[in-house]
């Protein structure tokens, strides 16, 4: 080989203004980067932050709704069965929307309420209908939360983000 290898360029002025061209470019690059990492890094704070209130508020819902299904269980004696067999469709669905930040595509959770199916019924004429209406909310108080809770956990755990 000669006294110039193909991996160094021939010193000229054109070589001199692409070398410069390139450096701009890389350090653009770079700095586009950084803000995409920064503006990821402040949501994932964010989220971190909502993720504990959440967790917290969640804990004190559940404990609600267990207390008040035992008081519809008491007011309204053992109505699983009916229930069970009440249900034809899917009352609560969960749908996946997407959220972009910095470029970055997060997946966010929601959950879809159908209010034309009655899988209650009859159920609570005869005693603890108002009681098994306020279980039905605080249970699907939590599971609003929980859902939330998860759409927030799994937003900094997705393939994209890497």
């Amino acid at each position: 080989m000669g006294a110039l290898d193909e991996s160094t360029p021939v010193p000229s002025r054109i070589t001199l203004q692409l070398m410069k061209q390139k450096k701009k470019s890389a350090f653009q690059g770079y700095s586009l980067l950084k803000k995409k990492s920064d503006a990821l890094f402040i949501h994932f704070r964010d989220v971190l932050k909502d993720i504990v209130k959440t967790k917290t508020k969640v804990g004190e819902e559940m404990r609600n709704a267990s207390f008040s299904l035992a008081k519809s269980v008491w007011a309204a004696g053992d109505f699983k069965g009916q229930i069970i067999e009440g249900i034809k469709r899917p009352v609560v669905t969960l749908s996946l929307s997407t959220n972009n930040v910095a470029g970055v595509k997060l997946p966010i959770f929601q959950v879809n309420i159908d209010p034309t199916v009655d899988v209650l019924g009859n159920l609570g004429v005869a005693a603890g209908g108002q009681v098994i209406n306020n279980t039905r909310e605080n249970y699907l108080q939590c599971l609003n939360m929980l859902v939330k809770l998860a759409s927030m956990q799994v937003i900094h755990t997705h393939k994209n983000i890497i």
